[in-house]
């Protein structure tokens, strides 16, 4: 009974928690647990002090206790809680890396040998392509690739090897396949990550969001010589060059040739256009830029510089001699003129060419002048002169002193009236040189014996040598010959070297072909048989002392005569 009343007092007196949201279990487990001490103390007392009426439990109420108490271990009781707030946490911040790690390690054993999906380069999706297949797309789409280039009324197209494009592909393919493999754990985990979840789009509404793909730099290396000649081909092409007004003199009429405005190609900048759009794989057509090419002389120029040679070319001029006056026509006058310039940025200039004036000088002087007679002398053997014509001085317009004149009066003077300068003429000396047979000595040269002779007029034989002739194949020409010549120190050809034999002493020729009685200093013997093998090149080799000789002996006329 006692217990009884203590738990009523107990239900009456305890302090019970609110909470929004709770249910009564939990409010009423709060307040137990709650409860202090001291508080159920001081209700026992008061309940002591002053007693309450004892209340009788229905039998129905006893009864239910009972039951309650003989199948309390049907009661559900709430389990005690298995992590705290703390745990929960750690656990929902390691699910997703757990779950990137597994994707990461799926995804890359799913892909081995192959780059990872989302990779991308020259514009292609490699996701899921070995390294051999990546390549043959690059190569395909390098092949295939022109870029477009248009210029006024034409079309050019050019390829990656007309443009000196070069691409890296092996390392283009080495970064793609790399991408995802050769970072560290972490980033490798997250980009595999990345790669495999690319594949797919989450659509919120209308918005669809995925993750980016990995576009591989590409590598490559620009020909500057390739590049810079096909941009020399394009400029042959487009450029047009710029054409200076021209001022000609043609058959005594002065002649303007308009000038020609030109085209030129802005090189630089279309270089620069092809480099970014082909490193870009980009298929837009290019517009090639032209700058208009002025020509440095304009047709007012010439036209002034003609109007100046009317003027002049219109002036009277008049030449006089001896009574005679002789007066050039203006188409004369006009041939007179030329147009020059020291280079072609500098601007032209009007020249009264006194060179042009000589063949009207010469019409001319066909009437006035008197020309020298030449002096003519023979000369016999170098040493016998006999005069065959005397000399007799002329007098014949000076050329230079009247085209001096006339230019400098043409340029000051409205009218021109002078006389013809004259000068003397000189006659000159003109020597014939020849050579006659001289008899008062000859030689006589006999190949089948390989001697030589000298002998004075009347037979008398002052010599007798034995010499070395052609061999066969390069023969002494045999007949009657003269001493035409003397040399004391030569060079002879010595085929079949390139090399010639220098340091041949005292010369004596007897043809103009250079055939020659001489020394021949690489001999020691002479006279023998076997010139016919070993002779010489024609000429007649003798020893040093025998050249000697006859060079000092035998003029230039020596009758020569050879034969078997």
């Amino acid at each position: 009974m006692k217990e009884n009343k203590n738990s009523f007092v107990d239900s009456i007196t305890r302090k019970r928690s609110f909470s929004f949201g709770k249910n009564k279990q939990q409010v009423s487990a709060s307040a137990n647990k709650e409860e202090p001490t001291s508080n159920v103390a001081k209700a026992k007392k008061e309940v002591e002090k002053n007693p309450a009426p004892v209340q009788t439990v229905s039998n129905k109420a006893t009864k239910k206790d009972k039951t309650q108490k003989k199948f309390k271990f049907l009661e559900f009781k709430k389990p005690k809680r298995f992590l705290s707030w703390h745990g929960s946490f750690i656990i929902l911040f390691l699910l997703p890396i757990f779950l990137f790690a597994i994707v990461s390690y799926l995804y890359q054993t799913h892909n081995e040998g192959r780059i990872y999906t989302g990779v991308t380069t020259f514009g292609l999706d490699v996701g899921g392509k070995t390294r051999e297949e990546a390549g043959k797309m690059i190569d395909e789409k390098i092949g295939s690739y022109k870029l477009a280039i248009e210029g006024a009324n034409q079309k050019f197209e050019a390829g990656y090897n007309d443009l000196g494009v070069n691409y890296d592909k092996e390392t283009i393919l080495s970064a793609a396949y790399s991408y995802g493999r050769d970072d560290n754990l972490l980033n490798n985990f997250i980009n595999r990550a990345k790669r495999f979840f690319s594949q797919y789009e989450v659509a919120l509404g209308s918005q669809k969001y995925s993750f980016q793909t990995y576009d591989v730099k590409l590598v490559y290396k620009v020909d500057d010589a390739k590049m810079d000649k096909y941009l020399a081909d394009l400029e042959s092409k487009i450029n047009v060059q710029a054409q200076d007004s021209q001022i000609t003199n043609n058959r005594g009429s002065v002649q303007i040739t308009p000038a020609v405005f030109g085209r030129k190609m802005r090189t630089a900048e279309l270089k620069q256009q092809i480099l970014n759009v082909s490193t870009n794989f980009e298929s837009t057509p290019l517009k090639i830029e032209t700058d208009v090419a002025s020509p440095t002389i304009l047709d007012e120029k010439t036209k002034e510089l003609a109007e100046q040679a009317d003027q002049i070319t219109s002036k009277g001029v008049t030449l006089a001699y001896n009574g005679k006056t002789y007066t050039p026509s203006k188409a004369t006058l006009v041939t007179w003129v030329t147009f020059t310039r020291a280079n072609d940025s500098a601007p032209w200039q009007m020249v009264i060419d006194r060179g042009k004036m000589v063949p009207y000088f010469k019409t001319v002087g066909k009437e006035i002048n008197v020309y020298s007679v030449d002096h003519k002398i023979r000369v016999e053997n170098e040493t016998k002169e006999v005069v065959t014509q005397e000399g007799k001085d002329g007098l014949i317009i000076d050329e230079a002193v009247l085209g001096s004149q006339l230019a400098s009066k043409l340029q000051s003077d409205d009218k021109i009236s002078m006389d013809i300068p004259m000068k003397v003429d000189k006659f000159k000396i003109k020597k014939d040189h020849v050579v006659v047979a001289n008899w008062d000595k000859y030689i006589d040269i006999n190949i089948s014996t390989q001697h030589m002779d000298a002998y004075l007029k009347g037979g008398q034989r002052v010599g007798s040598w034995a010499i070395t002739s052609g061999k066969n194949g390069w023969n002494t020409p045999t007949g009657q010959f003269l001493v035409l010549r003397k040399a004391y120190n030569v060079c002879m050809p010595n085929p079949p070297s390139t090399q010639p034999l220098c340091g041949i002493h005292y010369v004596s020729y007897f043809t103009g072909a250079g055939h020659a009685i001489h020394q021949a200093w690489w001999r020691s013997y002479f006279g023998g048989q076997d010139y016919k093998w070993n002779g010489s090149h024609g000429c007649v080799n003798a020893p040093i002392s025998v050249a000697q000789f006859i060079y000092n002996w035998a003029p230039v006329g020596t009758p020569v005569t050879i034969h078997y």
